[in-house]
């Protein structure tokens, strides 16, 4: 009933009989993710197929056994700062320790921000400003890393240790990361399955 009703809108606002708020909307079914643990799983899996593959072209010594890697997405822009407030678009190992504990319940486990490793990032930074209708007055202009940024981390530990880790990034990925959170800001998701369709070598 909802979804019928849903998509008979199609005017919203004032003036619409001056051709303002013409909308058309559209009620789809939302696809639900594998749990995190399972994405980092299947993630690292193809990710030490490449990497052995690689390792016998190049004869590099890098023992893939001992680390797994894990990649967070921007699903919106977010806002961040480094650990003395400045705005910034990095996001290091000790930053996202720290988020993971924020989000966590004090019983529950915590990585060490030691273990976590930022390998690269791929984030375009951009500004956010508005304006304040209480106090009619524009918003401070923020700095934000936009929406499809990849931040990609290797965690020193084996791929079968991932409990607290996988814990942490559920509870991070159900909050998000950075300020202004409530108004939609620093949504992710972990090791997207996006990531997972990739050409053999």
């Amino acid at each position: 009933m909802l979804k019928k009703w849903v998509e008979e809108v199609n005017l919203i606002g004032g003036r619409t009989s001056r051709g303002f708020g013409r909308v058309r909307l559209q009620v789809r079914t939302q696809s639900t993710l594998p749990p995190v643990k399972q994405r980092i799983e299947e993630f690292n899996k193809v990710y030490r197929e490449m990497a052995r593959s690689l390792r016998s072209l190049t004869h590099s010594q890098i023992d893939i056994d001992k680390e797994f890697l894990v990649v967070l997405r921007l699903h919106s822009d977010a806002l961040l700062r480094d650990s003395e407030g400045r705005q910034t678009l990095a996001l290091d190992g000790a930053m996202l320790s720290d988020q993971i504990r924020s989000a966590l319940k004090p019983t529950d486990g915590w990585i060490e921000p030691e273990k976590i490793t930022l390998l690269a990032q791929f984030v375009r930074g951009l500004q956010v400003s508005g304006w304040q209708t209480a106090w009619k007055l524009p918003r401070e202009v923020l700095m934000a890393s936009s929406m499809g940024g990849l931040y990609v981390f290797s965690v020193r530990s084996a791929l079968a240790d991932i409990d607290r880790l996988a814990a942490g990034l559920d509870a991070l990925e159900f909050n998000g990361i950075g300020e202004m959170r409530e108004d939609g800001y620093g949504q992710i998701v972990v090791c997207d399955p996006f990531h997972l369709e990739v050409n053999p070598l």
